[in-house]
């Protein structure tokens, strides 16, 4: 569940630190874990460039 709230909100086309701040604050503590990486940086490969 945190991976899908963690990207850009170009990408999700939803803006969580907005909408929703205790979400945000929560995402703030998970990232401060020892070992969390973002989601990008887990997926193999390159990121493809965003096709609108």
């Amino acid at each position: 569940m945190v991976g899908d709230v963690l990207f850009p909100p170009e990408e999700a086309s939803y803006d969580f630190a907005t909408r929703h701040p205790a979400i945000h604050a929560c995402l703030g503590r998970v990232r401060a874990l020892p070992g969390w990486q973002a989601p990008y940086d887990l997926l193999p490969g390159q990121r493809l460039p965003r096709y609108v």
